[in-house]
């Protein structure tokens, strides 16, 4: 255990360069070291002696940099297809009032979705992975899977049943 922290310690400068250089960002690069160091003693035990721990926390970081990468395309994709979604029920002028309608829309849709899709959906929208969705409600990530794409299927549906 004293050993451990004294590895995480000694290689934290080296984390931290690591972190600028991927988030281009200080900020940002902190809140990465902060994520790697967490889940290096969260997973601890997973650790084992014949491996470079120098290695393995890059590994973390450059994991967790790349999940967090995901997972803000993921959530500015939807809000992009969403927007576009709004924007193809409107016709001529965009007005806000007309675009406040359409979005009100899609946030009816969604809340008509049944509750064990819509808090799928919900997660899976917000950037979460499968794997991480399906060990939040202890589920198959198949069952997880096809709940999002059911939830999908009826979000379509419905917009498009909207747009008549």
């Amino acid at each position: 255990m004293t050993e451990f922290n004294h590895q995480l310690v000694v290689h934290q400068r080296s984390l931290e360069y690591f972190a600028r250089s991927l988030t281009r960002d200080l900020n940002d690069a902190r809140d990465l070291l902060q994520d790697t160091l967490v889940k290096a003693l969260t997973y601890k035990q997973k650790y084992r002696e014949d491996r470079n721990f120098k290695s393995w926390l890059f590994t973390i970081m450059r994991n967790t940099f790349l999940n967090n990468y995901r997972r803000t395309v993921l959530r500015n994709d939807f809000q992009n297809e969403a927007e576009r979604m709004a924007a193809s029920h409107l016709q001529g002028d965009v007005s806000s009032a007309e675009s406040i309608v359409v979005m009100g829309e899609i946030q009816r849709s969604l809340n008509k979705l049944p509750e064990n899709l819509r808090d799928v959906f919900d997660l899976f929208v917000k950037g979460y992975k499968y794997r991480e969705i399906a060990e939040a409600f202890d589920q198959p990530i198949g069952t997880i899977k096809s709940k999002i794409f059911q939830a999908r299927k009826i979000l379509m549906q419905e917009l498009e049943e909207s747009k008549r």
